[in-house]
């Protein structure tokens, strides 16, 4: 089954606060076969457009209707198994995030910079920042 993550934002007089919640997404699938989906929104680019039809195509993903260079080069290209490393020698993906984890605690003001990601990516960016006391500086900033 598949699911996708969706966060709201619910604001008090004291507080932001990000509530989650799970949306099904069986409902979107439509009725031309399993795992295709209909009117799904594109997050590569600001114009958010939302009608795209995403299929199934071998490992990984087609944009089978609607689709703009940058949906297809976003939803359609290869994804590839994680290789991590520390000091240039392969780990595996445990110790890699025990590494960072450790660096980010030892930090005064870590920095979170040349980030090319989409939205989740950022979110989970920011949300590690501000666990960590540090700053984001996204990949279009002035600083890059």
């Amino acid at each position: 089954m598949f699911y996708l993550r969706q966060r709201t934002l619910v604001e008090s007089a004291a507080e932001r606060l990000w509530v989650h919640e799970e949306l099904d997404l069986e409902s979107e699938k439509s009725r031309n076969g399993a795992n295709h989906f209909e009117n799904v929104a594109c997050p590569f680019c600001g114009i958010l457009c939302d009608d795209l039809d995403i299929g199934p195509s071998g490992d990984g993903l087609k944009v089978l209707k609607n689709g703009c260079v940058k949906s297809v080069a976003g939803f359609e290209r290869p994804l590839s198994e994680p290789k991590p490393q520390i000091d240039g020698k392969d780990v595996t993906l445990d110790e890699a995030v025990a590494a960072a984890a450790r660096l980010i605690n030892e930090s005064r003001l870590p920095i979170f910079g040349g980030l090319g990601t989409d939205v989740d990516g950022i979110r989970a960016a920011i949300a590690l920042a501000e666990k960590g006391g540090g700053i984001v500086d996204h990949a279009l900033s002035d600083g890059q």
